[in-house]
């Protein structure tokens, strides 16, 4: 919803880390933490691309935005994800 502009207050981030290999998952705590620290006005939840089912995969494919990219070895896209899709 942040992706599409359709937030709510309580939305967070949807934020997938696509690189050429998995995250450890000390990487996947730190940037956790990191964020959990930050000045942000919302969640930030982190995912590995690599973890992901093919069902949340198609749907980061659908709406995405691409906030680092091509030639670096490593992708962070923000989905779209908001609380209210699971009811």
């Amino acid at each position: 919803s942040r992706v599409t502009g359709r937030h709510r207050a309580y939305s967070d981030l949807d934020l997938v880390v696509r690189s050429d290999a998995a995250l450890s998952i000390e990487t996947l705590a730190l940037l956790d933490e990191d964020f959990a620290d930050s000045d942000l006005p919302f969640r930030v939840d982190v995912s590995d691309w690599h973890s992901l089912p093919p069902s949340l995969r198609a749907q980061a494919e659908r709406a995405h935005v691409v906030l680092s990219g091509a030639g670096s070895g490593l992708e962070a896209i923000a989905g779209t994800e908001d609380p209210a899709d699971h009811r």
